[in-house]
């Protein structure tokens, strides 16, 4: 089953492109940040394994850590190192997540308000009889709502996707390396989870532009009942 996007779609992501190009250092630091912290989740379990094999239990340290770890310390100073390296992993995970979460708000809220303030000129540029078949309320819900789907689409998916696409990768050399087998078994789930994106592709996304529509229609029935309040209580029509 193919999912190639469509002509529309090419056209659209090149305008997100174009977008998206002045915030591009930004964008590059929030994706070297989550680089630099996708390490950081696999030395969490290695002070864990030494607090296990080499403290409690009687196996020799990786040989990776023989130039900082000779085997001949005593298990109080292992225990010691293992505290320290523990401790120096959950500083430096807390470390990146802060700066990570830095510079995702800064970036995102300046994508999101410099994209409100085109969608407000477009919005003024537009003619009469657009604002008289959609209303100006459907112009209010896009400069205020769907505005922040250009922060989404780069901050929230484009981002993590890469990130989490490293990640992935790192995990899938290592079990590898571990058991060749394991990886293959654990990589045959991908086919399918392609199959099913694909379906839902094409199920929610006509739907979620109807949800939109249904919204920008409700929040213009809103304001123009509370907007002409006086009128609608003056002549108890409330429920109609």
């Amino acid at each position: 089953m193919s999912v190639k996007p469509r002509p529309g779609d090419l056209a659209l992501y090149r305008r997100l492109v174009a977008e998206l190009r002045p915030y591009w250092r930004g964008i590059a630091g929030i994706l070297l940040v989550s680089f630099a912290a996708a390490p950081l989740s696999l030395l969490t379990p290695l002070a864990l394994k030494i607090a296990v094999d080499s403290v409690i239990g009687s196996q020799p340290l990786p040989d990776f850590l023989a130039p900082v770890l000779p085997n001949t310390v005593s298990k109080t100073t292992l225990l010691i190192a293992v505290a320290a390296l523990l401790t120096l992993v959950t500083a430096l995970t807390y470390g990146f997540a802060l700066a990570l979460s830095l510079l995702r708000t800064y970036t995102g809220e300046k994508l999101t308000l410099t994209f409100r303030a085109k969608l407000f000129q477009r919005a003024q540029q537009l003619s009469f009889d657009y604002h008289d078949r959609k209303g100006t309320l459907d112009s209010v819900y896009r400069i205020q709502n769907d505005a922040t789907a250009l922060q989404g689409f780069a901050i929230s998916g484009v981002v993590p996707l890469c990130a989490n696409a490293v990640t992935l990768g790192a995990m899938i050399v290592v079990t590898a390396r571990i058991y060749r087998l394991l990886a293959t078994v654990a990589l045959t789930i991908c086919p399918v989870l392609y199959l099913l994106m694909a379906l839902s592709r094409r199920t929610v996304r006509p739907r979620w532009a109807g949800l939109k529509a249904a919204e920008s229609a409700a929040l213009g029935v809103v304001h123009e009942v509370l907007s002409a309040l006086r009128t609608v209580k003056s002549f108890n029509r409330e429920a109609q």
